[in-house]
């Protein structure tokens, strides 16, 4: 089981938790328990009840729609030092319910903060209320520009984004680690794995990119941005 003093590392980066006080992050801490999620299991379903909400501590978690034809739409994935199923806390009705599907990707451990002791809590320190709708609405903008990717670019270039926007630097021989599995990004990317092979295969042959399997070198990232 993780150390506190590992999970106070995990939230000191937190989105909205990181700008609180160590004393109030005990606080967190001490409203929510620590869970140990296999890979592939799932938390909660689209629509299922909403009890709460999770900060990934080690691992990641996928959070997905299904569409009407049962294909797996994923929205984003959740890494270390980031929470999920937020939402459902500030809405208006009475029985909300979780807005997608969550599955843990691989071994991950997880602090689960259960609605009613967090509810409470922002009610007596509402500064974190503020630092939470303001970390939705960039996460809100972020998916809107990735659904406008969706809708007006094609695979390469959705690809293309994506890389620029994981790549630690624009320069030259800038590396972005793929550390996920690549059936759970091309859903990300709105395609299907094979799709994405090809995609990468023609950046690669463009000279704009080294594909190293689980890592990807930008060669040319002007011209990639281009694409």
């Amino acid at each position: 089981m993780t150390p506190t003093q590992t999970i106070h590392e995990v939230l000191s980066k937190h989105a909205f938790f990181g700008g609180l006080a160590r004393e109030e992050r005990s606080q967190i801490i001490g409203l929510g328990s620590v869970q140990e999620a296999p890979k592939d299991r799932i938390l909660f379903h689209h629509g299922d009840p909403h009890h709460g909400f999770f900060l990934v501590i080690t691992g990641q978690v996928q959070i997905y729609r299904t569409d009407d034809a049962g294909r797996r739409i994923v929205l984003h994935v959740v890494e270390s030092g980031a929470s999920f199923a937020e939402v459902p806390l500030f809405e208006s009705n009475p029985n909300p319910t979780y807005p997608a599907t969550a599955q843990v990707v691989c071994n991950s451990e997880l602090l689960f903060l259960p609605t009613a002791p967090f509810t409470q809590y922002v009610v007596s320190h509402p500064h974190v209320c503020l630092h939470m709708v303001g970390h939705m609405a960039k996460r809100l903008r972020r998916l809107a520009d990735r659904l406008e990717g969706l809708a007006l670019h094609d695979v390469c270039t959705r690809l293309a984004r994506y890389l620029l926007n994981e790549a630690p630097t624009h320069a030259n021989g800038a590396t972005v680690q793929l550390n996920r599995p690549k059936s759970i990004l091309a859903a990300e990317l709105g395609t299907v794995p094979e799709t994405l092979s090809r995609a990468l295969r023609e950046l690669e042959d463009q000279s704009l990119i080294r594909n190293e399997g689980d890592a990807i070198v930008m060669l040319n990232p002007d011209k990639l941005a281009a694409v």
